[in-house]
Parts: C-alpha cells; structure tokens; sequence
C-alpha cells in the first residue's frame, strides 16, 4: 500500500512498474495507492498496459476512518518518493506497525533503518523495489518483526510525548545559555572602522 499525492515526486509510476516483478513470486499481491492527483489518469493508463487493471487499486480520497482500515488491512507500506521531507504516510503506517519499503532519500533514511523496520532502496529502481517488498512479503516471521520495531521505532522517536520532551529539552538549553550569557561581565564590543583597517574599541555612544 502507498499514501501520497498522485504527483510524478512520489514515483508511484516506480511502484506499478515494480508490481509484475513482485507477482512472479507473491502472486496474490494487490497495490493500493490511497490518493489522487494530476497523475491519476497517467497511472491508470500504465497500469492497463502492463496488464495490471485488477491488480493496482487506486482510491481516489479517502476518509480518516478509511484510511485506519487500509493501514490495518495492509502487509507492507511502499514510500518510492524520488526526494522527500518527513512524510506523513510513512509514520502513519509505523504507528500501524507496518514494515516498510522507502527510497534512499530525505526524511526516509531517519525513519526507516534498513534492514530492522523495512528496506530503503534507491529511487527509480524498480528492481530494487521489488526485490525488498518479495523479501518481506516471503517471510511472515520478518513482516512480523519489521512491523513490530516499527512501532517502537515511532515510539522511540517520533510520538508526541517525545517530541514535547524535545521542545522542552531545546527551551531548556536556550535558557541555560541566556542565564549565562547574562552573568558573563559587559564589554565593550569589537568593531572594524571605516577609516583603519585596525580594530579598536568603540563605546556605543562612539557608535
């Protein structure tokens, strides 16, 4: 299952080109594609022609609700952005205790740890991306796994209670260092004149 705008930085193209390679070792796989977008009509077209029509679902929008039932419904999570910030999706499907598959790029290389919670693979290899989604698709004891560290990963990293303690954590050091700085002893600051290339002390009321 992938979440995201039907935009070409998404690479959901990469994700149907990878599905016929997928069958040949699970092939009872669906793809679902829970979006919609400009490229709506372009990925249905290039489902069609590999042969793909019952075998790629593309929802259109969704309820909340919804989406809880897909995310619950799913084996694996595929991210196959070209380049990427945090995504949303992606911690959504990890508080579902999903494994996931995800490109080598942006906010997906602090998320996913390769080989413990899913695999990231580069973007546009099709091969790559298949290859990670038969591995854990083939072994239900590392969906299992994957699935689970996933959602200690989130947990871990990226739930609410820890990115409160974060900010706090921040706030607390820009406090210590204004606190500091207030102690430190006054000077007069350094200041290059115009009319020297020699620094020297200028009092603010010289300024």
């Amino acid at each position: 299952m992938s979440v995201g705008n039907l935009i070409p930085r998404k690479g959901f193209e990469y994700s149907i080109r990878a599905l016929p390679l997928i069958l040949t070792k699970i092939p009872n796989a669906i793809l679902i594609i829970i979006a919609d977008g400009p490229q709506r009509h372009e990925l249905i077209r290039l489902s069609k022609n590999l042969g793909l029509e019952d075998k790629v679902v593309l929802t259109g929008r969704i309820t909340t609700g919804s989406l809880c039932s897909y995310y619950g419904a799913t084996d694996v999570f595929v991210l196959p952005s070209l380049h990427e910030g945090h995504a949303v999706a992606l911690l959504e499907a990890m508080t579902s205790g999903l494994p996931v598959v995800a490109t080598r790029v942006g906010g997906n290389t602090e998320t996913v740890l390769n080989g413990e919670n899913g695999y990231l693979v580069q973007p546009k290899n099709v091969n790559q991306l298949a290859a990670a989604v038969v591995r854990i698709l083939g072994s239900e004891k590392r969906m299992h796994e994957f699935g689970n560290l996933s959602l200690s990963i989130y947990r871990r990293k990226f739930s609410e209670e820890e990115q409160i303690r974060k900010v706090a954590e921040i706030y607390s050091t820009i406090m210590r260092k204004a606190r500091a700085q207030r102690a430190m002893p006054t000077r007069r600051p350094l200041l290059l004149t115009r009319e020297t290339t020699c620094a020297r002390y200028v009092s603010p009321g010289e300024r």
